[in-house]
């Protein structure tokens, strides 16, 4: 494992690094260098305590740092839910992207900036964060409104206008960068790790007043005017061709808590420091998958559902959700879930009660003629008729 953990932390990612040209108007602060990244196991060590005396807090932070020791030691991605933030699925996928050498997704980028704004909203502060979707379509432009007869959803823009903060990250051209827009003054932050330019900067404030012109047209709101413009900040400038999301986390944190002069420097140490400290956040809400199928990350409540011979797991009696596994188990085996073949552990203690110890067996002459088909693999539909399969099956 040791040896395993520091070859990953030596290989970073081979991409071409980010070229934005010879603009004269990049606005430039000097920063640490942040290569030849190294990483180990004794980074993400849990914490010791006297036996005995561990508070829940800390038995939970070391479940959670073991749980991405486990995950950044696969071999492969397997695209498993294994936690949920704000009924937003985290996979495995998005916690390996947290390994050093690795670009972030966009969901460890979402999940972590939604944590950010509710820490500061239990402060008393309103902070609202702006998924990356949205955000990015807003500063492209390209950001459409749905009539307001038609969505009741789109009444929450104009309540959004009274926050106080207004926060998401902006992604373009295979670049993470970050916006931060203060609604009650007109000032717009623009986080570029690499530096600002001028031109984006523009781009942002333009389409920024066509996002809030839109918004008084759709609504036929009377929005107080404000004098918006885009400023930037002192802040340490990425080195490498992978850290630009984990930079901007840092930002977002920074400018929330008011440490502006702790935007620089940034050194290496800080970054590692920051994929320990995302990944362990994230993880720490596995917990909201209890009673959700593990591989959707949906809840179970009434559905049919499958339950894996070991762990006893609950999956929807899908063919997105456990087709992978009936095709590939031989036909008078058990049912085995992904996660099993992964050895990822499980919490019997959380799941008692929740999924049944000895599911009756059911052939397919007892089954339904024909499984629920999940959307995602509808069309498939016709290339899987005729196969036949035992399997388990808990009504």
């Amino acid at each position: 494992m040791d040896s395993e953990m520091k070859k990953m932390g030596k290989k970073l990612q081979k991409t071409k690094p980010l070229d934005f040209g010879t603009d004269e108007h990049v606005m430039e602060t000097k920063g640490p260098s942040t290569v030849n990244a190294t990483f180990s196991d004794q980074d993400i060590e849990p914490e010791e305590s006297a036996p005995g005396t561990e508070t829940l807090a800390v038995q939970d932070k070391n479940r959670a740092l073991a749980l991405v020791r486990k995950l950044w030691a696969l071999e492969e991605d397997h695209d498993i839910p294994v936690a949920k933030v704000e009924g937003e699925n985290i996979c495995d996928t998005d916690i390996r992207s947290l390994r050093p050498g690795k670009w972030l997704t966009d969901m460890v980028m979402d999940s972590y900036i939604t944590l950010l704004t509710i820490a500061e909203n239990d402060l008393g502060r309103k902070v609202l964060h702006y998924m990356q979707t949205k955000m990015t379509s807003i500063i492209e432009g390209n950001y459409t409104f749905k009539n307001q007869a038609a969505s009741q959803r789109n009444q929450k823009n104009i309540e959004e206008l009274d926050a106080e903060i207004i926060i998401g990250s902006y992604y373009r051209s295979s670049h993470w960068t970050l916006v931060v827009v203060e609604m009650k003054n007109g000032n717009i932050y623009y986080y570029n790790p690499c530096g600002e330019r001028v031109a984006e900067m523009k781009k942002i404030e333009r389409n920024w007043r066509k996002y809030i012109q839109t918004l008084q047209t759709v609504f036929n709101a009377n929005l107080p005017t404000r004098q918006w413009r885009v400023t930037n900040v002192a802040h340490s400038l990425q080195k490498d061709s992978f850290n630009c999301g984990m930079y901007c986390l840092i930002f977002a944190d920074k400018h929330l808590n008011n440490k502006f002069e702790e935007l620089m420097p940034i050194t290496v140490d800080d970054l590692n420091s920051m994929r320990i400290t995302v990944a362990d956040h994230l993880m720490l809400y596995e917990v909201y998958l209890t009673g959700c199928c593990p591989k959707c990350g949906f809840d179970i409540a009434d559905d049919e559902y499958i339950s894996c011979c070991n762990c006893q797991r609950s999956y929807h009696l899908r063919s997105y959700c456990i087709e992978k596994e009936l095709v590939t188990d031989n036909a008078s085996s058990d049912f085995e879930c992904s996660l099993c073949k992964i050895n990822w552990p499980v919490d019997l203690k959380s799941t008692k009660g929740i999924y049944p110890r000895n599911p009756p067996r059911v052939t397919t002459e007892t089954a339904p003629k024909e499984m629920p088909y999940c959307s995602q693999v509808q069309a498939e539909k016709e290339s899987h008729k005729g196969k036949e399969k035992e399997f388990l099956l808990v009504r």
